[in-house]
């Protein structure tokens, strides 16, 4: 069995409302506070390797917090959802427009405009799970990456709807651990 511990990154500095996705953004001003509390979690764990979104919010914590000089691998499938046009603009601009409507009705299936949908999205996780089985069968990994990627790791792992996944919300900072059986 392998173990993945997912972290979403910490925050940011974004104002609240706004759609950033794959958008490259700043880290706040509590990021030093944030990883050395990440750090202090993730202490007693030994990881086999460290996978990270290679935006910036991700790949600064994972080389931050990697005190054993683990291995860290940079994957683009653990990006954000990309939101295509919809990044970096407020979401109750996004809200107005006709499209968003359908979006909303079935982001699943229904791509951002120039972006993913959700499907997209569940896809590239996908991906990175079959991926796992070619490394170490009984291993922790640590993955740094997003809220929404970590809703898609619980809608496949756990076996429960998108929809069901969204339920729920990941913190910054926030550390999900899931089993992967073979």
């Amino acid at each position: 069995m392998r173990r993945l511990y997912l972290l979403r990154h910490t925050s940011i500095k974004v104002a609240t409302g706004v759609c950033y996705g794959q958008s490259e953004v700043e880290l706040s001003e509590t990021y030093e506070q944030e990883r050395d509390a990440v750090k202090t979690l993730l202490s007693a764990v030994l990881f086999h390797k460290i996978y990270t979104s290679p935006l910036k919010r991700c790949r600064i914590l994972a080389g931050d917090i990697n005190v054993n000089r683990t291995e860290v691998v940079i994957d683009n499938r653990l990006m954000e959802l990309d939101f295509g046009k919809w990044e970096m603009k407020r979401w109750d601009d996004i809200y107005k427009t006709e499209y968003s409507k359908q979006w909303f009705a079935d982001y699943v299936n229904v791509a951002c405009p120039e972006g993913e949908s959700y499907s997209d999205l569940l896809a590239r996780v996908s991906g990175f799970i079959e991926s796992l089985e070619q490394e170490c069968n009984s291993c922790n990994f640590l993955v740094v990456t997003h809220g929404g990627v970590i809703k898609a790791f619980r809608s496949m792992v756990l076996g429960i709807t998108p929809q069901k996944a969204f339920e729920s919300s990941i913190g910054f900072g926030q550390v999900t651990v899931l089993d992967i059986n073979n």
